[in-house]
């Protein structure tokens, strides 16, 4: 095994010791950090494949009382390969008892939990699923809700039944991910062979991980040039340059000549930032810079129009929409288990506060004030039409 990959994990084997220690330790030490604790609570989550299979090894040495995890046949993995290998690391650690794996979800296991991961085995999360949950069950999100994507769970339908749901605060006090963001985007130049000291670079940012992303970028040499329209004015109360709203505004072109680089971290926006309907034409940037760097780390560009006129572009292949080009996994344990700790301390916010007799409403309210939890934006809520039922109690 290599990079602290868990999937085969043999307890014979002196690197998979080795690394399972790792794997421990860095959970042991997020938990303490975030002091999650999740007594009594029954987890629903998944059993996954890589760096994404300590959720459930997480709940359980976050002393859960049961973790009932769905596994599935994917790209990464068979779920038969996935249910034999979490037995041989329940049995590892001794929690044979706790983790509990199966292949197929019904209302009788849904209806369980206190706690539901909105995990990638787990979704979609629809209408049936919610239906089947039991009146004080939460949703955590294990990401920032800016990152949701609605076709993986009715929302809607959450809050009409008064399901309490919350994403993570990844820019906390306490565990901060959010600054991995910035060591990602240089790992992925540095394995692309792409230098940034004194390099231009234009930064497409909608979202909050741009700010450490900037950072990083600036203390290693590179020129920044931001193009944003949801985040212009917090980026010019710190100081920054906005050369734009768009990248396909006319003015930018003195730009777009001089770059060597076109960064795009422009979700949750979906519309193609170069090429498309919408998008800067690639003919013209080819035009203004034929030899630019395109890279996209999260957010949407026409990559058969990019290819079709030779532009340097990076990752080679389309990412489906909503989705990194590149995760936090890419750096290795550490941020993907801090982020599941986080995802799974939401949980246990709100699942307290649910159950403690606050209406779903006041549930969140009171969970957001933890810090640790980030609720949706105004826009979201108007969109997917935002309701709390009144007097909703934990035992009603």
């Amino acid at each position: 095994m290599t990079h602290g990959n868990l999937n085969n994990f043999n307890p014979n084997d002196d690197e998979d010791i080795k690394n399972i220690k790792n794997f421990e330790k860095i959970i042991k030490s997020s938990i303490s950090k975030i002091n999650l604790d999740l007594t009594d609570l029954i987890i629903l989550t998944e059993a996954a494949t890589g760096n994404w299979i300590s959720t459930p090894l997480i709940a359980s040495f976050a002393n859960a009382k049961q973790v009932i995890c769905i596994s599935k046949d994917t790209k990464y993995g068979k779920s038969f390969d996935i249910q034999k290998n979490f037995k041989q690391i329940a049995s590892y650690f001794d929690i044979t008892d706790k983790i509990h794996v199966f292949d197929k979800l019904d209302s009788k296991l849904i209806s369980k939990a206190d706690i539901v991961t909105n995990s990638g085995h787990v979704r979609p999360i629809d209408r049936k699923f919610i239906d089947a949950m039991k009146k004080t069950a939460v949703i955590t999100l294990m990401w920032e809700p800016w990152e949701f994507r609605s076709n993986e769970l009715d929302l809607s339908y959450c809050w009409i039944k008064g399901i309490s749901i919350l994403g993570v605060n990844e820019d906390n006090n306490i565990l901060n991910v959010m600054q991995y963001t910035g060591k990602n985007i240089l790992k992925i130049f540095s394995n692309h062979n792409i230098s940034i000291n004194n390099k231009k670079i234009i930064l497409v940012g909608e979202n909050r991980s741009i700010f450490p992303m900037i950072s990083f970028l600036i203390k290693n040499g590179a020129v920044i040039y931001i193009v944003s329209s949801t985040l212009k004015n917090q980026l010019q109360k710190l100081g920054m340059k906005i050369i734009g709203e768009k990248l396909s505004e006319s003015k930018l072109s003195q730009f777009l000549k001089i770059c060597d680089i076109i960064l795009i971290n422009s979700a949750p926006i979906h519309s193609d930032v170069i090429g498309g309907k919408t998008g800067l034409s690639i003919s013209k940037l080819q035009s203004l810079n034929p030899n630019v760097i395109i890279v996209v780390y999260f957010g949407a560009v026409d990559y058969q129009q990019i290819k079709k006129h030779k532009i340097n572009c990076y990752p080679n292949n389309e990412v489906k929409q909503g989705y990194m080009s590149w995760t936090l996994d890419f750096l290795g344990p550490q941020p993907t288990i801090e982020l599941n700790c986080l995802g799974l301390k939401v949980g246990e916010i709100l699942a307290k506060n649910r159950l403690s007799g606050l209406d779903p409403k006041n549930t969140e309210k009171k969970s957001l004030e933890s810090g640790f939890c980030l609720d949706f934006s105004e826009e979201q809520k108007r969109k997917f039409g935002y309701y709390r039922p009144v007097g909703l109690s934990a035992i009603g």
